[in-house]
């Protein structure tokens, strides 16, 4: 059993985040987050807590492998082994994909497709409750609006072919 001591260098957690971009419209296919891991999570004395925000706004808190808040509508398939909690969640139509596992420690969402108003930074935090101590870790991502460049482009197109207009109204005079 791994015990991480908040003095220690190493941590038993790790993080990482993706996302799939498609070439043509430079639009995000697909975001995915990884929470921090939780080495010890199948150790029966550890309780974990994990929540996923938008912007500091939450879209769903899973205490002990209950769901305890969450927004939009849901739908989840839910197991116990060996009294540890494997859950998936599946919010906002099925686009938000959220993977709650305690037997492995391991604990995520994904986004697929990605909509402008999923944009913001999405934050995982995984609080863990072990012998008395309290340790929460979080990790990170944005995901980012590409600019309307086509759109742009079409003001400043227009933009100039008004000043050829009027350019040739003035020279008419």
């Amino acid at each position: 059993m791994k015990t991480w001591f908040p003095g220690s260098r190493s941590s038993p957690y790790k993080s990482a985040a993706s996302a799939t971009t498609n070439i043509n419209s430079h639009k995000y296919e697909s975001f995915s987050l990884n929470c921090p891991h939780v080495a010890d999570a199948s150790n029966d004395k550890v309780r974990i807590e994990v929540t996923w925000t938008l912007n500091d706004t939450i879209w769903l808190k899973i205490e002990d492998g209950q769901k305890k808040i969450f927004n939009h509508l849901t739908t989840s398939n839910k197991r116990v082994v060996s009294g540890k909690t494997v859950l998936r969640v599946l919010l906002n139509n099925g686009r938000y994909f959220f993977d709650y596992d305690e037997l492995t420690g391991d604990f995520s969402m994904e986004i697929r497709p990605v909509h402008e108003n999923d944009a913001g930074v999405w934050q995982c935090h995984v609080t863990v409750y072990q012998q008395g101590n309290t340790h929460t870790l979080t990790s990170r991502n944005r995901v980012k609006v590409p600019h309307k460049v086509g759109s742009f482009r079409f003001l400043i197109n227009k933009g100039k072919e008004n000043l050829k207009t009027q350019k040739k109204i003035f020279e008419t005079f």
